[in-house]
């Protein structure tokens, strides 16, 4: 998808938008002609094959099982998804400086907030995931989605949930972000990813936020091997999270709700569960953990690993935590691995309060 008068693929509110083909090249990597795939409340499927066969659509999906081969789906250049329902399948997913994103149209105010649906993606290869910089100054490259509004009391909608299977690595890395917000009623979403190995490095993340009353999304990662890596002190958080904090109208007198509703306040962290058959590395400044910034409780962190290996390197921070800043309970970490586990360079494992709520309790099981 390149033009460089209109660059934009738009369906009518509630359709779909299919590319099914070849190597499927949305925008240039230059950012010099930007792709925009837009089905407000609708559905983008982007499919890519390299071999013959028949992308057959059974209403739910295309099924590309038939083909030997699968081609690469690449989004660069500032381009932009946007569908209530994005599902890619392909061999090698890439997002480089681009968003994909159900709701990110009505976030400017150009679309109606969806309520619901899924980015689906199913690669046999890898899924690649950068950023150098913020996109239009608003939007950190990657996967988002997002329900509620930051600006008024929005009506119950729930967050679009986020799945990512592939064949062999899933990164994110640099300015870059899979992860959900929910700012307002209706459910949180779940994040899953399944790959052979998952790495995060350099201030790339993977989170589920939460900024109103009520419980957080759900982080689910399962690989042969994990790996979490910041070796610069200047990057922003590294790793895996769960937070919640105070919704942005709280206290705001230009919130068109109550600016004091107690529903402001009292958002709960999510979980977060990581499986990694082989081993888990998190190494430098990066983290997992589960964070309330407001009155809600913090969630729980359940991790089930081969080998664990644990070192902050001579970062400032390097953790795995369940911490509560203010009135809420930390939630509790349970760690069991069948291998070894090795803590060192001032790596900390800890459940923290700093204000009336209670500690977690920490559970460590290990082969060595």
């Amino acid at each position: 998808v390149q033009a460089y008068t209109s660059n934009v693929l738009m369906v009518p509110e509630g359709e779909t938008l299919s590319l099914v083909g070849g190597p499927v090249e949305a925008g240039l990597p230059d950012g010099s002609a930007p792709a925009f795939l837009l089905a407000s409340q609708g559905r983008v499927n982007l499919v890519s094959v390299a071999s013959p066969g028949e992308a057959g659509f059974g209403g739910t999906g295309f099924d590309v099982s038939g083909f030997e081969t699968l081609g690469d789906v690449r989004i660069t250049g500032g381009s932009i998804v946007d569908g209530r329902e994005v599902y890619i399948r392909g061999g090698q997913l890439v997002i480089e400086d681009s968003l994909v994103s159900p709701g990110v149209l009505a976030f400017a105010g150009l679309g109606t907030p969806p309520d619901g649906g899924e980015v689906n993606v199913q690669v046999s290869e890898d899924v690649q995931i950068s950023g150098r910089g913020l996109l239009f100054e608003l939007f950190t490259p990657g996967i988002r989605t997002l329900s509620g509004s930051s600006d008024e009391l929005a009506p119950a909608a729930d967050a679009a949930d986020i799945r990512l299977e592939a064949g062999g690595t899933v990164s994110v890395t640099g300015v870059a972000a899979v992860q959900s917000d929910r700012l307002g009623p209706g459910d949180a979403a779940d994040l899953t990813i399944t790959a052979d190995t998952v790495t995060v490095s350099e201030g790339g993340s993977i989170s589920v936020n939460n900024l109103y009353a009520g419980s957080g999304g759900t982080l689910t990662v399962n690989a042969r091997h994990i790996e979490l890596s910041d070796s610069s002190p200047d990057t922003a958080f590294t790793g895996l999270a769960a937070q919640s904090d105070l919704h942005p109208g709280y206290a705001n007198a230009d919130y068109l709700g109550d600016p004091f509703n107690p529903d402001l306040t009292f958002a709960d962290s999510g979980t977060i569960t990581v499986n990694a058959t082989d081993s888990l590395v998190v190494s430098g400044g990066a983290e997992i953990s589960t964070d309330s910034f407001g009155f809600g409780n913090s969630g729980d962190i359940n991790l089930s690993v081969g080998d664990l290996t644990l070192s902050k390197d001579g970062a400032s921070s390097g953790k795995i935590a369940a911490q509560s800043a203010l009135a809420g309970n930390a939630g509790s970490i349970v760690i069991d691995t069948t291998g070894t586990v090795d803590i060192s360079g001032g790596f900390q494992i800890s459940t923290t309060t700093l204000g009336s709520g209670v500690g977690g309790v920490i559970e460590l099981t290990a082969g060595q």
